[in-house]
């Protein structure tokens, strides 16, 4: 329904995808080809949020759909870039309010984070 209603600007929504794919704000910068000041001001203006918001929630809801695989936590926090297991939780309660550990362990969870949305 939010899909319906809501409307980006086609910058804005490439800016984003960006920043999902990219490791780092400066990263996403140079993929899109502007300077990460303008990346900042537009996507800050353009959401109400900065640049690294929208990175961390992509790289969180990366993360949480990879939790089904079975792939060892410690070994999933490195893959996505987390420096440690304890700072992939930290994210967890942040964006989902429960850890890693307990989203793996509630399929009703898994499948509202296996839907579409910011990633």
């Amino acid at each position: 329904l939010l899909h319906d209603c809501v409307k980006l600007d086609v910058r804005l929504t490439e800016m984003l995808q960006g920043l999902a794919a990219a490791p780092g704000v400066g990263a996403a910068a140079r993929l899109l080809g502007v300077h990460e000041r303008s990346l900042e001001r537009w996507v800050g203006r353009g959401t109400g949020r900065p640049p690294g918001f929208w990175q961390a929630l992509a790289r969180s809801r990366r993360c949480a759909r990879a939790l089904p695989t079975g792939v060892p936590l410690v070994e999933l926090a490195l893959a996505q870039g987390y420096a440690d297991q304890a700072h992939m939780s930290c994210e967890f309660r942040r964006w989902f309010g429960l850890t890693p550990a307990a989203l793996r362990r509630s399929p009703a969870l898994q499948q509202l984070v296996q839907q579409a949305g910011f990633n």
